[in-house]
């Protein structure tokens, strides 16, 4: 799901107000469940947020939590993996990770079928997005310089770079 607005009103019945949130599946009104506690998390500032399937939920903190509803409450489950991760990314029913170790891995079923080394190229990768043509888009920072440009993973697993140079 991709987030277009979030919009706190305040509420002329009650004295507490509402949270409206615009996404591609619809508007949405968050109730008062949707802010409690979720067991198992780590209680520091989350490097990226997914949405999957099934309403799942993907954070990471360096390492990568699955939260979900079950019988109405949040639950958390870490995805074991001994490597930091930076931002993950879920799409097409695979799970996209890109670590401190200069790699994006590609999971499915929790299994992992695609590795990625791009140390040649530099630094750790940040934001995964996919495209409407299935394209993964990420950043990586140079070894050496900020970040100057983006790089992609085509339908047919090659990876093409953009840099200064190319805008």
């Amino acid at each position: 799901e991709a987030i277009g607005e979030v919009v706190v009103t305040s509420d002329s019945i009650g004295e507490s107000g509402a949270t409206w949130v615009a996404s591609s599946t619809g508007l949405w009104l968050l109730k008062e469940k949707y802010f409690q506690d979720v067991p198992n998390l780590p209680k520091s500032a989350a490097k990226s947020i997914n949405f999957g399937n099934k309403n799942r939920v993907w954070i990471s903190f360096g390492d990568v939590y699955q939260v979900e509803e079950k019988s109405s409450q949040f639950t958390a489950s870490p995805f074991d993996f001994d490597t930091q991760i930076n931002t993950s990314l879920f799409h097409k029913n695979r799970l996209w990770l890109s670590t401190s170790d200069h790699e994006i891995l590609v999971f499915q079923n929790k299994q992992l079928i695609r590795k990625y080394d791009l140390s040649i190229r530099g630094e750790g990768m940040f934001s995964l997005y996919a495209d409407l043509h299935n394209i993964i888009w990420f950043f990586q920072a140079p070894s050496d310089q900020p970040i100057l440009g983006l790089a992609k993973i085509n339908t047919n697993r090659q990876i093409k770079f953009y840099g200064e140079d190319k805008g």
